[in-house]
């Protein structure tokens, strides 16, 4: 039913066909001024349009409408309202049976799940997504829902089939003609290939992304992509062209009111601090990022910049501080199974530890290697080790790891780590 909505609403508008073609045109033109930036403008179409659909008693207009403005809103950091209108979007097309723009509202549902670290339920709903628009031939909309089974299984640690699904999406807007969307495809393998150490690739990816998002317009695709390559400049030590990026995206991001973009941007100004070991300047900017994750609900991210902020105040000898920090982090990795940062929580509390007793704090880092089978855990871990104990084996071990990362990816904390150890 989904191919044909426009004409049947058509068809069934009656008399009224005048006020359906004023509502058509009012949705276009928002989707034109979300895709180019100006969501404010947009959420007030959509707005207006869901009222005038209420206000008329057309279930059909009302749907899109909660479709259209739940987007934004999920967009915008507004998840509990955003999901209120998805949810009600949902239940009107199932009742009708519409398949097409069931897959569609899934996969806005899925994405305000997945930002709430409810993964579960956002695969749930991008795998029932890609299911309905494979059943109705919906090109576009199995591209989508197939991006975003490859942002799940990357947050959950699978590279391998997040890689996988984002190259078949890819695949399939290359075929169609869709430009854009096949950028973003581009875009997404970029995380998955800077996971695997390919940095080259990863910053090829956005640039690529870059360039047709600037092309097209799309302030967001553009904002993320000049995000995602400042934040691996500053992981190469390539600080000024990294600070240029963060600056970019901060003024898109605050142009859109993409909370999520400023919290990320404000996130990678700290990791320029700490780098710098401009440790109070990286606590004011977490700060930033930590108040606007917990504003929109971002669980995967949170984790991240608490970890990270406590590290920040455990360089200052603030331990309390740090401590606090890193306990919040490790309830909420816990809770949403995120392993990565679990290990990091695990080795600050063990670092803590040492400040008041070194043989626990030693004993609580060698569990931790005792479990570890990630060459970078174990290269922290030996360093960790080496700081505490000058153990030389520890110092050999972790010297000849961090050569074989850095040699791999060239991160600019491999390399200091390095420089220290050889010293």
């Amino acid at each position: 039913m989904g191919k044909y909505l426009t004409k049947l609403l058509w068809l069934g508008s009656g008399g009224n066909r005048a006020g359906y073609y004023a509502f058509e045109v009012h949705l276009r033109k928002a989707e034109v001024l979300e895709l180019t930036g100006r969501w404010a403008e947009a959420e007030s179409i959509y707005g207006r349009s869901l009222e005038q659909a209420r206000s008329a008693g057309d279930s059909d207009r009302l749907a899109r409408s909660q479709s259209k403005l739940g987007k934004v809103l999920h967009n915008r950091g507004e998840s509990g309202r955003a999901r209120e209108l998805l949810g009600a979007a949902r239940d009107h097309y199932q009742s009708t049976g519409d398949s097409r723009s069931l897959s569609e509202v899934l996969n806005k549902m899925g994405n305000s799940h997945s930002q709430q670290g409810n993964y579960g339920l956002a695969l749930e709903c991008f795998e029932r997504s890609l299911e309905l628009a494979t059943g109705c031939r919906d090109r576009a909309g199995m591209s989508i829902a197939m991006n975003n089974l490859g942002n799940i299984h990357g947050d959950m640690g699978d590279s391998r089939k997040s890689l996988e699904y984002y190259q078949r999406a890819c695949q399939a807007d290359e075929q169609a003609g869709d430009r854009l969307s096949a950028s973003i495809d581009r875009g997404n393998m970029g995380w998955v290939y800077l996971s695997l150490g390919d940095h080259r690739r990863a910053l090829e990816c956005w640039e690529h992304l870059t360039r047709w998002a600037e092309h097209f317009g799309d302030k967001h695709s553009l904002s993320i992509a000049l995000g995602n390559m400042a934040a691996v400049q500053v992981m190469l030590g390539q600080h000024q062209e990294g600070m240029k990026g963060i600056r970019a995206r901060l003024k898109i991001a605050g142009e859109l009111g993409d909370k999520k973009g400023l919290s990320l941007s404000y996130s990678h100004l700290a990791g320029i601090h700490s780098i710098n070991r401009d440790y109070p300047r990286a606590i004011e900017a977490y700060g930033r990022a930590i108040g606007l994750a917990r504003e929109v609900g971002l669980k995967y991210y949170l984790t991240m910049y608490l970890q990270e902020a406590g590290e920040a105040h455990f360089e200052l000898g603030e331990y309390q501080e740090a401590g606090e920090l890193c306990r919040e982090s490790l309830e909420i990795s816990r809770a949403i199974n995120r392993q990565d940062t679990i290990f990091k929580c695990r080795l600050l509390q063990a670092k803590l530890a040492a400040v008041k007793d070194r043989a626990e704090g030693v004993r609580l880092i060698r569990e931790l290697l005792a479990g570890s089978g990630q060459p970078d855990q174990q290269a922290v871990i030996n360093y960790e080790l080496f700081k505490l104990t000058q153990d030389g084996q520890c110092r050999k071990a972790a010297l000849e790891l961090y050569a074989r990362l850095y040699e791999k990816t060239p991160d600019i904390d491999h390399k200091r780590k390095m420089e220290e150890l050889e010293t």
